[in-house]
């Protein structure tokens, strides 16, 4: 039995079984520093003899020649932007060739702090340009109290892009301050604002410091902002008389104006807004204290006050009366004054005051 082939079949057959072994698709890669200057040679096609090449998807940074079949870099590259670039080469005969080029990070990108951060009530007083953030710390925050800052971020990458490491230092150091109560650390990606000495509002309410980030790159690169850190008051500061009592020596006459109170408190605001009050006791009803603050007696005539005491014998020949200064703070704290009046009848001279 014979079977015949056509002879255009086996024809069609061979150039399609050569077609299929010439044909191919390959990638090839290559890597560039993203500072590398342009006309920078960054690699180059191994030709095949007989074929040629052309460009069927490029980039605007690189070119390709397709005589030399060399790509060159042709606009500044940048990694932050683009970290790789994938191009096409078509050949004749037909085959496909993937270009690959990986673009390399240098440290050109320092340090950079968030653009969102609190704009410092002081920054009228300062650079305007330089970043700055206000942290509010309360007095009592013992040692290890931490408070939640921005830090900084890098775009580079790897050690490049790694923050090493953060530095506090005082813009508006104190004279004979020699240490910073406060240190920056990082925990779990955060970065804290960490107490590390004794605070104290009446003693210091602001420490205005310059934060300095650092990343780990070759060379180092680092960029700052500043840190108003405010010390809120806590109401840790009772009243104060600067006495614990006094002597007053008064005529007796009716409407006098015996003493002017005025205690004082280190808090701020309502924790050192001082109210009084005179506290019950035996001679409280002979005197009251005006809106100014003034201890006087409370009885209007002179006969009808004189005979009061005369009828009174316990207010005779003094009277005692506390004086309880309060603060609004929350709790409130209070001091007392013990106050002596010495009853003179007859005398009308003004009072005399002795302080013990």
């Amino acid at each position: 039995m014979t079977i015949r082939i056509p002879i255009f079949s086996i024809f069609s057959f061979l150039f399609l079984l050569k077609s299929s072994t010439q044909f191919s698709e390959d990638t090839v890669k290559f890597s560039v520093s993203e500072d590398a200057p342009i006309n920078t040679i960054i690699g180059r096609l191994d030709p095949i003899l007989g074929y040629s090449y052309r460009l069927s998807r490029g980039n605007s940074k690189i070119r390709f020649d397709d005589q030399t079949l060399e790509f060159s870099i042709s606009s500044p590259l940048d990694r932050e932007s683009e970290n790789a670039i994938d191009m096409l080469i078509i050949t004749s005969p037909p085959s496909i060739i993937h270009v690959l080029i990986d673009i390399l990070d240098v440290n050109d990108n320092a340090p950079k702090f968030p653009m969102d951060v609190q704009v410092s009530i002081l920054d009228s007083l300062l650079v305007p340009s330089i970043l700055f953030q206000k942290v509010e710390i309360p007095e009592t925050a013992p040692i290890g109290f931490r408070v939640q800052i921005s830090g900084a971020t890098d775009p580079d990458q790897a050690q490049n892009g790694t923050i090493g490491k953060y530095e506090l230092v005082e813009t508006l150091q104190n004279i004979g301050d020699t240490s910073t109560p406060f240190r920056v650390v990082e925990s779990d990606g955060f970065v804290f604002l960490e107490v590390t000495g004794k605070l104290d509002r009446e003693e210091r309410e602001l420490y205005a410091m310059r934060m300095t980030a650092t990343d780990e790159g070759s060379p180092e690169l680092s960029s700052s902002c500043l840190l108003n850190i405010i010390i809120l008051d806590i109401n840790d500061n009772p009243p104060d008389f600067q006495i614990r009592s006094l002597t007053i020596h008064w005529n007796g006459l009716p409407n006098t104006q015996l003493f002017h109170l005025n205690a004082t408190d280190l808090d701020s605001g309502e924790n050192g807004h001082l109210t009084y009050r005179i506290l019950p006791g035996p001679h409280h009803d002979y005197f009251g204290i005006t809106d100014e603050n003034i201890l006087v007696t409370q009885v209007s005539s002179s006969l009808g006050f004189m005979s009061y005491l005369f009828n009174n014998t316990k207010c005779l020949p003094r009277c005692d009366v506390t004086v309880e200064a309060r603060d609004s703070g929350s709790p409130s704290l209070a001091a007392t004054l013990d106050i002596v009046v010495l009853v003179e009848y007859g005398n009308e001279h003004e009072p005399n005051i002795n302080i013990r």
